[in-house]
Parts: structure tokens; sequence; C-alpha cells
């Protein structure tokens, strides 16, 4: 019986992955209903709403409890309209006992169009559970009801803004927001130049070349964005980078067409667009030196700028950008410390094998026994404006300043942190059991750089016995 038992929830499991599958894209036409739940034998997931009717613009609280919770399990909610089209999901953290709670909006993802029973499915690995919502007003209902500007700024397009009873729709000439008045205050405005009573055709204007620096290195991402602003749909330009010569050395559109996001309508706004090749995303790289000219158009509107490439400037393996070198041992746990009130030095050597800059996570003094809040009074910075490390070597110089607090506390600069203690010297006494925090287990991201502390200045470092 107990092997009958076993292969009826194996196959009641598999049921559930075929229907979550389904349903995950949403169906056309005729959906089939939503199917229950099958009976467990004790309750592995819960969710409920704190309403059974809601009207468009009021919030929706979803709770729920997840018993036996497992690492690594994500809780997904997922929304399905009355004719169980899927409508959007989202991954919602649990808390430590079990429980969670997701609050939204009935227009904060403009899914919520049609009145009737909504349904909420709560799924978290192969179980899942569902409960239901009635809403009784359309999307479209409650935008008509709020005013112009309200419309406006949440999604509906300047020309589709509804205006009530004997009121005649305008648009503001200056930056086409829309107006609702009488239409002897229209007549005037329009004829004062104040306002239009149609949107114009698309255009551009403002058109440059930004972030472009004036020198880089062999083999160094260039990074630089082109602005434009106006009254137009959001579309990529062409960039290309020509030599002294004038030949084309390199070209975002690999295939020759423009790039561009969905929109509705033109809109009036400030676009950017991060100069990259489409094929690939990656940012543009030359290893040649010389001068070069980056050129930018969409349309009839062009934007150039000049820089140069030149030879990387190679540091001896010698090299110490800070005072003393970091002492490596495996004898033990590495403490650094430094006297109150003052300033240190930290200088980390990064090794990055990926194409394009790597976003670092920069360096933080927090109390791992405090819910890991930053210490008060402890100032860190660093050398780079943009926390981010080329391809290659490179070396970041980062200051600590430290205040009147004293204690031991951690240092992280990727997600585990090393004990630094902060009014202590070389003679100070400093224990395993003073670092109770390094015998939990971490949970890091996945790493995509490497990186070592290469020196130290006005900071020391002690090892002690490994807890």
């Amino acid at each position: 019986m107990k092997t009958l038992h076993y292969s009826i929830i194996t196959i009641l499991m598999i049921g559930i992955s075929l229907f979550i599958g389904e349903n995950a894209y949403g169906c056309l036409g005729n959906c089939p209903p939503i199917t229950p739940p099958p009976h467990y034998a004790s309750t592995p997931i819960t969710v409920h709403t704190n309403l059974e009717n809601y009207s468009t613009g009021d919030n929706i609280v979803i709770t729920g409890h997840v018993f036996n919770q497992t690492k690594n399990t994500p809780l997904i909610i997922k929304i399905f309209d009355p004719i169980r089209q899927f409508q959007f999901d989202k991954n919602i953290p649990v808390s430590l006992n079990g429980n969670y709670t997701w609050t939204l909006s009935t227009v904060d993802f403009g899914s919520f169009y049609t009145s009737g029973d909504y349904t909420v499915l709560a799924q978290y690995g192969h179980v899942y559970t569902i409960t239901h919502f009635n809403l009784n007003s359309t999307l479209t209902q409650y935008l008509y009801s709020q005013s112009p500007l309200w419309q406006f700024k949440n999604g509906m397009s300047a020309q589709d803004v509804h205006c009530h009873a004997d009121l005649i729709l305008i648009l503001k000439k200056e930056n086409f927001t829309p107006a609702c008045v009488h239409i002897l205050t229209a007549t005037k405005l329009i004829l004062s130049g104040w306002a239009i009573a149609h949107l114009p055709e698309p255009f551009i204007e403002k058109f440059a070349i930004t972030g472009l620096q004036q020198n880089y290195t062999i083999g160094q991402p260039i990074n630089a964005t082109v602005t434009y602003a106006g009254y137009y749909w959001y579309a990529e330009p062409e960039v290309k980078i020509l030599d002294a010569n004038g030949t084309q050395i390199w070209y975002n559109c690999a295939y020759c067409y423009a790039r561009t996001e969905a929109a509705r309508s033109p809109s009036s706004d400030t676009f950017t667009y991060i100069v990259t090749d489409y094929s690939n995303n990656k940012l543009p790289m030359i290893n040649k030196t010389g001068t070069y000219t980056m050129v930018a158009s969409l349309d009839n509107k062009a934007a150039s700028a000049e820089f140069t490439v030149v030879k990387p400037m190679m540091l001896p393996d010698s090299f110490e950008p800070c005072d003393t070198p970091y002492p490596q041992s495996d004898t033990g746990v590495a403490v650094l410390y430094m006297p109150a009130n003052s300033i240190g030095k930290i200088c980390v050597r990064y090794h990055n094998l990926n194409d394009i800059p790597e976003k670092i996570f920069g360096i933080s003094i927090y109390d791992p026994n405090n819910s890991n809040q930053n210490v008060t009074g402890v100032t860190t910075w660093s050398d780079s404006t943009s926390n981010t490390i080329p391809k290659g070597n490179s070396t970041m110089v980062y200051w600590v300043k430290t205040g009147n607090q004293t204690g031991i506390y951690a240092m992280e600069l990727f997600c585990t942190g090393t004990p630094f203690a902060i009014g202590y010297d070389n003679n100070s006494k400093i224990v395993s059991s003073d670092l109770p925090w390094l015998r939990g287990t971490i949970f890091c991201p996945a790493q995509t750089y490497e990186f070592h502390i290469d020196s130290l200045t006005g900071i020391g470092v002690k090892y002690i016995p490994y807890p």
C-alpha cells in the first residue's frame, strides 16, 4: 500500500507541474478552469486575500504561510484574470517563520481591465494552492474617473485622455500634457499659442553623445551614452566608430537595422541609449592606438565626439599602492585591526575575465552581531566613482575612517566578512570566541571575478586559531 500511495503522489506532482507550466504563459480563447490543488496529507502552503470583493484602485493584500521551508525554493504568486488568462507573477520573500505578505494595487500592473473573478495561485516548489477575489469595476472606468493629468501620468496616451461632460481635450504646447477645459477657454488658449488641439508629428531635439572619456587604453571597453529629447518613440540610434582616415572600424547595427521598444505612441521625454553592439550587447573595444571619432545618428539628427586609444600603463608585479604587503598565512583566521579615530587604506587587486566592466560591491564595515548594521561613526570610500572593474587586472584603493566606537566587527568586500577590530593593536587579545558569527553558514551569489587584498596602510593584520 505504501508503494501505491507514493505512486499516486508522484502522478499528482507531474500533473501539477504540467498544469503550472501550461498556464505560465496564459492561453487563447476559452481557457480550461484552473485545477484545484490536490489533497495533501498536511497543508504545505496557504494563501488568502484581505477582502473578497475589490473596486479598481483598492489595494489587494495577499498573505499566507509556507510550512516546512526548504533552502533556495522560491515562492511565486501568479494572477489569472476571469477568463483564466495569465496576467503576471512575482517572487515573494518568505520570512523565517514561514509567513509572507504582498500588497499590490489594482492599478499598479495595468492588468485589471476586466471585471469578474480573479484567481491567485501561490506556488512553492511542486506544491500550490489557490484563492479567488472579485473585481467589480474595470481599469478603464477607474482611469476615466481620474483627472486628465492623473490619467496621463499613469499610462494613458495624451490624445486618449478622457474628459468629463461639457469639457474638451487640449494639449499644452510646451510639453504636450493634456488638459480638459470649456470650449471657450480652449479657443483662447489655442489662439494665444499656449495650447494645441492635436499632437504634432514626431520630432527629435537635443541629440548628443555623453559620457565618452578623452582617453581609453587598448582593449578597454568604451563607455558612452546617446541622449536625445523631443516627441518621439523610444528608438536606439545608429552608432559608428571611425579611425583617423574615416574608415569604419565598429558598428552597433550588426544587421543594419535600428531596434525599437514597443510604444503605443510617441512620448515627450528624454531618452538614453548606452552604446552597445546589438548582436552581443557588448560595449565597443579597440585594439589599436590612435585617434577615433564616434558618430551617432537617428532620423535627421547626428552627433560626433573624438577620443584617443593609448597603450595601457603596465605596472610591475611588485607594485604596491599601499605601504605594507598583506601577510598571507594558513595558520588561522586573519583579523584586521586599526586604532580608533584614524584613517587606513586597503588596496585590493581584481582579476576580471569578462569582456565588459563588472560591477563590484565596494567595501563596508558592519556589526555581524547586530543584524549586520553598518558601524556608527565609520566611513568608507574608494578611488572609483563607478564601482566597476575593467577586463584584466586592476587595483582598487579603499579608505576606512574610524570614529570613537570600538569593537570587533566585519569588513565585507564580497558577501562574506573579514574580522575587523577597531581600537585594537597587535598586542590586543583576540580569540575565536570573539567571532561566533564565523561558524554560521553564508549563502553567496555567483562571483564573476577574482580579488584579494594586496596591501595595507594604517591597518594591521594578525592571525588567530580557527574557531
